[in-house]
């Protein structure tokens, strides 16, 4: 389970993702806040997730990464700021073996073992050297 700010999201054991708490973060357009348990898509291959303040991020069993939710800095990498409602795939052909989502940023460790980070950068927490947001995944590099 990834409990966050605003909402919560699980994988159930039959591997689907399901959400709920606040309507803007959670993926699914209600209309109102989701006290229970809302599924998330309909596929069944979910195999790591983590929430951010207001997004989420969860890969798939064919190594996909694919992010949701608020996305004012960046957060979900995906090249622009637009919210979004739905998982929405994450760095093309890219395959990931983790993800872990920050408050307003989101690191993720492809299957080559390298760190790639993204979103809110105000303070350096992206580990690039420089207090830029990065929309897309940025390679870290370590000295």
């Amino acid at each position: 389970m990834a409990p966050s700010v605003s909402h919560s999201c699980a994988l159930r054991t039959d591997r689907s993702l399901w959400c709920w708490g606040s309507n803007g973060a959670i993926g699914v357009e209600l209309g109102r806040e989701a006290t229970l348990p809302t599924r998330v898509g309909s596929e069944s291959d979910w195999t790591q997730l983590d929430t951010g303040m207001d997004h989420s991020c969860a890969i798939r069993a064919d190594g996909s990464l694919w992010c949701w939710g608020g996305n004012e800095w960046g957060q979900l990498g995906l090249g622009d700021t637009a919210r979004r409602t739905l998982p929405t795939r994450v760095g093309g052909e890219m395959r990931w073996l983790a993800v872990a989502a920050g408050l307003s940023s989101t690191c993720g460790i492809r299957v080559d073992g390298s760190l790639w980070c993204w979103g809110d950068n105000r303070v350096g927490q992206l580990g690039l050297g420089d207090e830029m947001a990065r929309l897309t995944p940025t390679l870290v590099v370590f000295p």
